[in-house]
């Protein structure tokens, strides 16, 4: 099978000169990198990000999580500023 794959300049530079210097050809050295890949255990066949927002997903909230913009803290920043017509505290 032939494979294209598009280099960035940097990336092809360090190809070649690996290449001069070990003796080898391009495609042997990507051959080899491919099969350590793959080799590699892998904890989750999914992408990083993916398993980034799968784990977010499944979390729970601190207690503390909108921090200064949460209901209690803006309610009391309101009311600290003096009175505003329309906000009041709610009757317990």
């Amino acid at each position: 099978m032939t494979l294209t794959v598009r280099l960035s300049n940097a990336l092809e530079s360090q190809l070649n000169r690996y290449c001069e210097v070990k003796g080898l050809s391009k495609s042997h050295v990507v051959q080899s990198a491919l099969k350590d890949w793959f080799a590699k255990p892998c904890d989750t066949p999914a992408h990083p990000l993916l398993s980034y927002v799968q784990t977010a997903a499944n979390a729970q909230p601190s207690e503390n999580w909108a921090g200064a913009y949460s209901k209690d803290a803006l309610r009391a920043r309101v009311l600290a500023g003096g009175r505003v017509q329309g906000v009041h505290e709610l009757a317990a």
